[in-house]
């Protein structure tokens, strides 16, 4: 049988933590995680001879750039492997930032994998420790964006977007993206990056 996905959670700008249910056969050889590459398709990172060893951690990755995507097999002591196929991909959140007049737009990919997206939350971020976020608003599970109202003049902001889903475990955070204010990027003399302006006056 496949392997069932629990959750992909963006855990810093370099780290992807996947979960998954453990085998339930003591017919059991190795775990097979894999991480879909564009223009490739889905390639193994990993193997664990460790059945209940169901929690990895993808450090080599970069979450920031795009949203990830992630399934996991089974293989047997026959060196059968369980069906790549029909085992469910679960893919991080990817948020970003606009700067439009007198706002804000965050936007974010949709959490791929569970049945159903109960809810999306936007929060404040200085960085990846979730402790210090600050609670901004909830959306809808349809819902994939935001738009905060700001001054001309603003400190630079950051966001992260939590899902939940129908499951108390099913709780996965996105990569954190900046909004970069215009004396910020004044000051600094360079480009902008993973923010746009739009209709700048």
């Amino acid at each position: 049988d496949p392997i069932e996905m629990r959750v992909v959670s963006v855990l810093d700008e370099s780290t992807v933590e996947v979960k998954f249910r453990p085998h339930n056969d003591d017919d059991f050889q190795y775990y097979t995680i894999y991480r879909e590459v564009d223009g490739v398709g889905f390639v193994p990172i990993y193997q664990s001879p460790y059945i209940n060893d169901t929690t990895f951690l993808d450090t080599n990755v970069d979450p920031e750039s795009s949203s990830q995507c992630y399934k996991v097999t089974v293989t047997n002591y026959c060196g059968t492997e369980s069906s790549l196929a029909l085992t469910g991909q679960h893919c991080t959140m990817d948020a970003t930032t606009t700067i439009l007049p007198s706002q804000i737009l965050v936007r974010w990919t949709p959490y791929v994998g569970w049945n159903q997206v109960q809810q999306y939350e936007v929060y404040k971020v200085e960085n990846y420790n979730e402790d210090q976020a600050t609670f901004v608003t909830v959306l809808p599970g349809n819902a994939f964006q935001y738009a905060e109202p700001v001054e001309n003049c603003f400190n630079d902001i950051s966001y992260r977007i939590r899902a939940i889903g129908q499951d108390t475990d099913q709780v996965s955070w996105s990569d954190s993206t900046s909004a970069i204010s215009e004396v910020t990027q004044s000051l600094n003399g360079t480009a902008v990056i993973r923010a746009t302006v739009e209709n700048n006056e």
